[in-house]
């Protein structure tokens, strides 16, 4: 019992280590202009 004990607590403390570690690198992303800098429009075209 005692070998299954310490398993259990080495597993919860990893687990909480990664939960902590995801929880960090949580970084905000600048917004995507998706290309709309190169586009330039010689004329518009009337449907």
């Amino acid at each position: 019992m005692q070998g299954l004990k310490g398993v259990i607590i080495v597993a919860s403390i990893v687990a909480t280590a990664a939960a902590l570690g995801a929880c960090r690198k949580h970084v905000t992303a600048k917004p995507m202009k998706l290309g709309a800098a190169d586009v330039t429009v010689e004329q518009a075209v009337r449907v």
